[in-house]
């Protein structure tokens, strides 16, 4: 069965509240849904999100906004959606949900053997 799209307006207030994640960038931040092709096309998991601001989310360009390209996004900052995404819980002090832990270990595994 496919999973569904899951909504936390807990997770997603902290979010909104943070300016974005990015070193030396203190902008307003959006939630930026890591995606995972489990969901598919349109489906969101809240629990899968950091805070991004506009520019480094959408509309910096290509190396600069992640929807320009995450594997550029990534090079340039040096750091991968998963970095990120382990990094939040640890700034908001919060427990990574199990199917977030669980997908951010086999994530980390892959890279070792790659």
């Amino acid at each position: 069965m496919p999973e569904i799209l899951r909504i936390d307006p807990a997770h997603k207030r902290r979010i909104r509240q943070m300016t974005c994640i990015i070193l030396g960038c203190r902008m307003i931040a959006e939630q930026h849904h890591v995606r995972r092709p489990c969901l598919g096309i349109g489906r969101r998991d809240d629990a899968f999100s950091f805070p991004l601001c506009h520019r480094h989310h959408r509309s910096g360009g290509y190396g600069v906004a992640i929807h320009y390209g995450r594997k550029s996004w990534e090079k340039q900052h040096r750091r991968t959606e998963v970095y990120f995404l382990r990094l939040v819980y640890k700034m908001l002090d919060v427990e990574m949900p199990e199917r977030v832990r669980v997908w951010v270990e086999e994530r980390m595994a892959g890279d070792r053997n790659d």
